[in-house]
């Protein structure tokens, strides 16, 4: 079962963003999304994904919460080309390119 986006919030709190933590919304659209945070002072990175996106994935790859840590990037192959438009479409490829050290959505996610 896939944990609801409230539940997380709930439990580890509204996440405050400051010069230690950076975020890009990798999509958006009405009630999906997916949104990467990177912690600099922690040294985490973990994405946040919707329940709407988050059925899409095989029964068998989808993992148990809807937060994804790095071991779980590669799924997000799985949304490479609404992730790679919505960059686009939203000015935020920049930003994207800054925090991955790449040009290709498919290395950021391998």
């Amino acid at each position: 079962m896939i944990a609801s986006n409230e539940n997380v919030i709930r439990m580890f709190g509204k996440p405050s963003f400051d010069y230690e933590t950076d975020c890009i919304v990798l999509y958006e659209d009405q009630d999906s999304f997916i949104h990467y945070i990177r912690d600099y002072v922690a040294n985490v990175e973990y994405v946040i994904v919707s329940n709407v996106l988050a059925i899409e994935l095989p029964a068998s790859e989808r993992p148990a919460s809807s937060v994804y840590l790095l071991h779980h990037f590669h799924l997000l192959k799985h949304f490479s080309n609404r992730i790679e438009r919505f960059l686009i479409e939203s000015h935020q490829q920049e930003h994207f390119d800054a925090l991955f050290n790449t040009l290709s959505i498919e290395e950021a996610f391998s």
